[in-house]
């Protein structure tokens, strides 16, 4: 049910998504994207206002751009591959940025699991799908005047769904989880990731 408009990739929970490209029809009109530090490209930033230092972005923005890297995430080469412009964060501001083409609510440090309050980031897996329906929903009552900046109702239905997440989860537990506590949690991890993926709506 899901196979077409989700794509899987570095997602440490069981999940190997090998695909050929010559049968995926990467063109997609708008991508949304839900993760950690491997795909945010300025949420956890703009939601806690806590700047990045150098070397964070020295290599190509030339700068801090919100990304935990010196360079690119693997999505943007993706969003480069298929003629989208990068990915806004969610939590930046409507009217200094464009969402048109598609939205990221992937924050580092980000979880499957609730967050706790050790937790590095409040934008949980849930969280963030609870983001979507709520930017999905506002996208119908904005008003023309915003609406150059958001993506069109279709979008949804026709876009290209990204999750890259749960390397949070497990890392966090090896250092203060026993190997049998770890795998206690798996049924945890998996139920809450699959609960996810299917409140998301059209």
């Amino acid at each position: 049910m899901y196979c077409r408009h989700f794509l899987l990739y570095s997602l440490p929970l069981f999940f190997v998504f090998v695909s050929l490209c010559e049968s995926i029809d990467f063109n997609y009109p708008a991508v949304f994207n839900f993760g950690d530090s491997n795909s945010d490209t300025g949420g956890l930033v703009a939601g806690t206002a806590e700047p990045l230092d150098p070397p964070n972005g020295q290599t190509y923005f030339h700068k801090p751009s919100g990304r935990f890297s010196d360079g690119r995430l693997i999505i943007d080469f993706l969003m480069d591959a298929m003629d989208l412009p990068f990915l806004n964060a969610y939590l930046e501001s409507v009217g200094t940025a464009s969402f048109q083409k598609g939205c990221n609510f992937a924050a580092a440090g980000s979880t499957i699991l609730p967050a706790t309050a050790s937790s590095v980031s409040p934008f949980s897996f849930g969280v963030q799908v609870a983001q979507f329906l709520q930017f999905k929903a506002r996208t119908s009552y904005t008003g023309r005047r915003l609406a150059r900046y958001l993506p069109q109702e279709e979008y949804f239905k026709q876009g290209l769904y990204m999750l890259d997440i749960g390397q949070n989860d497990l890392a966090g537990a090896f250092y203060s989880k026993s190997e049998e506590q770890v795998f206690a949690l798996l049924p945890y991890i998996l139920s809450e990731f699959e609960t996810g993926v299917q409140v998301r709506q059209f």
